[in-house]
């Protein structure tokens, strides 16, 4: 039987060992908050896109609202014009219309 110093490895970590997960662990950090931004960066684009979609849906409600009102003339106006139809003029950029609006009515335009 020999009689000597066996160096048994001890368990545990090393100072290398800790650095190396360290540093994997900073990159998987990393990736995921990359992640995240992105991904709310997308979402607060789209619901600005929602919100400008909503907006023009209700101006278009709004101007299809009063085009279906064009010639209401309860009140006896067409009678009265050159033209008594309800639509007057219109071209790609632009309609005119009578329409009776009530005197507390707000003005477009």
């Amino acid at each position: 039987m020999s009689v000597g110093w066996h160096l048994d490895r001890e368990s545990g970590v090393t100072v290398l060992e800790a650095l190396i997960a360290a540093a994997l662990i900073m990159l998987l950090m990393f990736g995921a908050f990359s992640i995240y931004g992105a991904s709310s960066r997308a979402f607060q684009r789209g619901q600005g896109k929602a919100a400008t979609q909503q907006n023009a849906r209700v101006a278009l409600e709004s101007a299809a609202q009063e085009i279906r009102m064009a010639g209401y003339d309860h009140s006896g106006v067409l009678a009265t014009l050159a033209s008594p139809t309800g639509i007057q003029t219109g071209d790609p950029g632009s309609i005119n219309f009578v329409a009776d609006v009530p005197e507390t009515a707000f003005s477009i335009g």
